[in-house]
């Protein structure tokens, strides 16, 4: 009872191995209407064969009834090809599939701009592995939207939220 999960009411979201979810804590906040799915089937530009559709759900908070929508995602990753979209590694330093990620950028920027759970309230968090670094296209695309990068303005020049191969770094967001 601690911990509850959104149903999207689907079987799967996606057809790769792995797909987003969102758990949240039922003493804190409450889930409001149904949650809503972004695909290529909602837009074409959302390459969902290469990024995991997008899983938005809205919840009020228990203790203020102040409402937030949370879209979680995970974008394609910058060691797989993409090549066969045109979109290479072209040696700027955001790995392939840089064009497909700013692609899905756009998209849920504009999805979540048509208020997909029916909220009616304008506050979003969008959360997850958007495999891009803070300086490249697709969290430029956020930025342009409006969209704060909590991680970077909260904790400075040397945030980060892994550690590999000795580099540090942050593809993760909120």
């Amino acid at each position: 009872g601690t911990y509850a999960f959104i149903d999207p009411g689907v079987p799967a979201i996606g057809a790769d191995e792995i797909a987003v979810g969102l758990l949240y804590q039922p003493s804190a906040v409450v889930p409001q209407g149904s949650s809503a799915i972004l695909d290529s089937s909602v837009d074409p530009d959302f390459i969902d064969t290469r990024n995991r559709p997008s899983l938005a759900q809205s919840f009020s908070e228990v203790s203020s009834g102040e409402v937030l929508t949370v879209a979680i995602n995970h974008f394609k990753s910058k060691g797989s090809a993409c090549a066969d979209l045109g979109d290479p590694d072209t040696g700027d330093g955001s790995g392939n599939c840089n064009l497909t990620r700013t692609k899905a950028a756009q998209a849920l920027v504009e999805w979540l701009a048509t208020d997909p759970t029916v909220s009616g309230d304008a506050d979003v968090l969008v959360l997850g592995d958007l495999n891009a670094y803070n300086q490249e296209d697709p969290i430029d695309v956020f930025i342009s939207a409006g969209y704060a990068e909590l991680l970077g303005s909260l904790q400075g020049p040397f945030a980060y939220s892994y550690l590999f191969d000795a580099q540090l770094g942050y593809l993760d967001y909120a």
